[in-house]
């Protein structure tokens, strides 16, 4: 009972000094990480080695695209990437799916092939030099 007291005690330290120390580091200062992770990165670190809060902290910075990029970057193509097939049947039962004749859907009503539409909804006035010539 004793030991355990005594952990969250140190626990509780632990976590005040971080907290003091996160209070007196400057935003500046406490965000520059991002900036030593990528540099570590650019210099021939794996992406695939860091720990899920830097990875986070740098996607913030850099953003998804950008983040995408350099995962893309660092991955091995698919061709090498390893993929075995299990030695195991899978334990599935296929399901049967009669077959059944399909029937056509009638043409919509009112419509016909020598009828032709309007003006096509356009409110930029991209199409055909712009709204101007219809009078927009």
């Amino acid at each position: 009972m004793e030991q355990q007291s005594q952990a969250k005690v140190r626990q509780e330290t632990e976590r005040r000094d971080q907290t003091e120390q996160t209070r007196q580091t400057p935003e500046r200062a406490r965000l520059s990480s991002a900036g030593y992770t990528l540099r570590g990165v650019l210099a021939g670190e794996s992406l695939f080695d860091l720990p899920p809060s830097r990875l986070e902290e740098l996607a913030v910075w850099l953003g998804n695209q950008n983040m995408a990029a350099l995962l893309e970057g660092q991955a091995q193509p698919v061709s090498l990437t390893p993929f075995v097939l299990p030695d195991t049947e899978p334990d599935t039962a296929p399901i049967s799916v009669p077959e059944e004749p399909f029937s056509l859907a009638a043409p919509p009503q009112g419509l016909t092939a020598g009828e032709t539409a309007g003006w096509a909804f356009d409110p930029a006035g991209l199409s055909d030099g712009g709204g101007a010539s219809r009078g927009l």
